[in-house]
């Protein structure tokens, strides 16, 4: 029987130590999980099986951790129990800040917090716990370390006929570079020790559709992808004093954000399900400082979610709001034009406009055709870069210098542009980091099969033990590394690829090693409440009484009788 006071302390331990995504403090996670793991009978006796997996030339020196419980001589079948141990920060907890990591101060405190009526509904019930990292996602790595504990060292649990991997990853919330860390990690240890990944049990906490009155839990077949596309738009300075000489690029960019943000249009579905419309994440003019003359740069990159993503046809979408977009910029400026003479008697001088919309692979070819050809009229006296090479060791750079990899990205798509022989207002669409493919349960193979049978079978189990109603929904909406369990050869990405600035520089997509890895996997976690809000919240019952059980149901259907 699994034994929920370890999977409490688990918690509690877990969430003292802060781990803020992006911070030295995601460190000291990482080793305190090693610790805790390093203390466990099994782990004693195999020191050899525990892993720590570097995320290679990260400043903060940050790594996913994994260890190897083999259960039986010779077995292949190989369940992942998954789950990153990075959080987001603390700036709105305010006065309680301070306390914001220790889980029962905060429970005992957080009224003191403004709470909405559902908060506070469940602070006054007593059945919730709260503080940063309970649902999103400490818990569910306390869950697996006690799994793991339990299929290892108690007597009375089931034999299992293959073995666990429990893997606990870096940087979940910035840009999934623990978990890309890890793929190549995966390739390596299934072939070095011959196994067989069945299973991938995420175990992100879910989320409900009414805070109130939805009485289900939920098993993910899926996640939603993610891009990022971004758009660089150029203009023609002026004076203030004279703005209809010249084009301010912020026209352009209100002009897209109107057409993208939060458009339902752009929305994508699948299974009956939608994905969120995407969403402006950054947007600002480049000015570096003050001066009376109008911006000549200005950039917005948006997150938009993916259920089967079909670049090319993303791309021509793109390309024709950022074409409206500068259409109707140049209207407004003649319009405006216009009317200043019929107010005041006096025609400005004005500038007249074309659009242009363009690629960043296109930019990138019209750079290497210049290149080209001044270097066939020049000859030996060319000692120009290449425009790629000058491009990637710009992007390194502004890396170096500790730019966050979407800026980097984006300037450097600014940067390419200033390496055109002539400057004109245009606007530039490309992509930049992070990239997640989507990704979802495929019955036509085997084990995608047998893990929804073994799904489905814990989804009664749950109706009869528990009278829980756990029900199955297509795709997890919130994003995670459920993402890079696999990567199908028969996508057509190369337009994506192409257009991603800063991609084999500042940015490694393991594609091909995703290519060789297909894991079918499922999102089972806690049932939580406002993550990344100071009323994050973990359910007492639910997750300590029942959700252990639903995992020992759905592991033990997964591998108790069958290892062939």
């Amino acid at each position: 029987m699994m034994n929920p006071d370890n999977i409490y302390e688990n918690l509690k331990t877990l969430c003292a130590v802060p781990g803020i995504s992006g911070s030295a403090s995601e460190k000291l996670t990482a080793d305190k999980i090693c610790s805790m793991l390093s203390e466990m009978k099994y782990f004693i006796q195999n020191p050899q099986n525990l892993y720590k997996i570097k995320v290679e030339g990260d400043p903060l020196g940050r790594y996913s951790i994994a260890g190897l419980v083999e259960l039986g001589q010779g077995m292949t079948d190989t369940v992942i129990l998954t789950g990153h141990y990075d959080v987001v920060g603390t700036e709105e907890y305010g006065k309680l800040r301070d306390i914001a990591f220790d889980i029962e101060a905060i429970t005992e405190r957080v009224a003191e917090l403004s709470l909405d009526e559902y908060s506070k509904k469940d602070y006054e019930s007593g059945e919730w716990i709260f503080g940063r990292g309970t649902a999103d996602m400490k818990y569910g790595l306390s869950l697996c370390m006690e799994l793991i504990r339990h299929y290892s060292e108690d007597g009375d649990a089931p034999e299992l006929k293959g073995n666990l991997l429990f893997l606990a990853v870096a940087a979940e919330e910035t840009n999934s570079e623990g978990m890309l860390a890890s793929i190549p990690f995966l390739n390596r240890l299934a072939e070095e020790k011959g196994l067989r990944y069945t299973a991938y049990l995420l175990t992100e906490p879910f989320f409900t559709e009414d805070p109130e009155g939805d009485p289900n839990k939920y098993i993910h077949f899926g996640s939603c992808g993610k891009v990022m596309p971004v758009f660089m738009s150029v203009g023609d300075p002026s004076h203030a004093g004279e703005p209809f000489l010249g084009f301010d690029p912020g026209l352009i960019t209100a002009g897209i954000h109107l057409k993208l943000h939060m458009n339902p249009e752009l929305c994508d579905e699948s299974c009956g399900e939608i994905t969120p419309p995407p969403v402006c994440l950054k947007m600002k003019d480049m000015k570096e400082s003050y001066s009376v003359t109008t911006p000549l740069y200005s950039f917005a990159y948006y997150s938009k979610n993916t259920m089967d993503l079909d670049p090319t046809s993303l791309m021509e979408k793109l390309r024709r709001i950022a074409g409206e977009a500068m259409d109707e910029a140049i209207e407004l400026l003649e319009t405006r034009a216009k009317r200043y003479e019929e107010i005041y008697g006096e025609k400005p001088e004005c500038k007249h406009y074309t659009t242009e919309v363009m690629t960043y692979k296109e930019l990138i070819d019209e750079l290497r055709s210049d290149y080209e050809k001044n270097k066939a009229a020049d000859g030996d006296k060319f000692d120009i870069e290449e425009p790629e090479s000058a491009l990637a060791g710009y992007s390194k750079k502004l890396m170096e210098e500790g730019f966050e990899i979407q800026d980097a990205a984006a300037m450097t798509v600014r940067r390419a542009i200033e390496m055109l022989p002539e400057k004109r207002p245009m606007v530039v669409v490309g992509f930049i980091p992070p990239f997640y493919p989507d990704k979802h349960i495929d019955e036509t193979f085997r084990e995608d099969e047998r893990l929804l049978m073994a799904s489905e079978d814990t989804m009664k189990y749950a109706a009869e033990e528990f009278g829980i109603s756990l029900k199955r929904k297509e795709w997890f909406a919130g994003i995670s590394d459920l993402c890079y369990t696999g990567f199908s050869n028969e996508r057509e990405l190369g337009e994506l690829f192409d257009n991603l600035t800063g991609f084999g520089s500042i940015y490694d997509f393991p594609d091909e090693e995703l290519k060789t890895l297909h894991i079918p996997g499922i999102i089972m976690g806690a049932w939580g409440k406002d993550i990344h809000k100071h009323t994050e919240r973990l359910h007492r019952d639910y997750n300590f009484r029942v959700l252990p059980q639903l995992y020992c149901n759905l592991i033990e259907k997964l591998m108790i009788k069958r290892n062939n």
